[in-house]
């Protein structure tokens, strides 16, 4: 990996199979990193960069930026949310929604477009804010 930070601003989720999941950074410039614990966070994996792909073409297109942010609505969709450069936003498309496979957004260009068709697809509501200079998910009631 780059040199740079060091392991940073780490979001936290509890997945289905209740092991807890990370998402980080190391450095600006490259991926998010990913890491897992099944013993609510006494010892971890190996971090891993995250994949993806780009909704819109299908090309790699791997989870990068500042304050990752992670979230798993009530149906079990797995969401990543983070800023800078732009807005990214991922949804995991793996069968057991465990942040193996995520499917990418680049939400200033597809606000009107992939986004909400796939957002219709998974049957979810994501509110994205910016509160402080950070990006917040939050599931809606629908």
């Amino acid at each position: 990996a780059k040199v740079g930070e060091g392991p940073c601003e780490p979001a936290l989720v509890v997945l289905a199979d209740g092991r807890v999941m990370t998402a980080l950074r190391l450095s600006g410039g490259i991926p998010l990193w990913q890491a897992y614990s099944s013993d609510n966070g006494g010892t971890w994996t190996v971090p891993v960069p995250m994949q993806g792909k780009a909704a819109a073409t299908g090309k790699a297109m791997v989870p990068y930026a500042v304050w990752p942010q992670l979230l798993r609505l009530s149906n079990g969709v797995l969401c990543l949310a983070s800023g800078r450069p732009g807005i990214g936003f991922w949804l995991d498309v793996s069968p057991k929604s465990d942040g193996t496979e995520w499917m990418g957004y680049d939400v200033e260009a597809e606000h009107d477009r992939e986004l909400l068709v796939s957002v219709r697809k998974f049957q979810c509501i994501v509110i994205m804010l910016w509160r402080a200079r950070e990006l917040v998910l939050c599931e809606s009631a629908h």
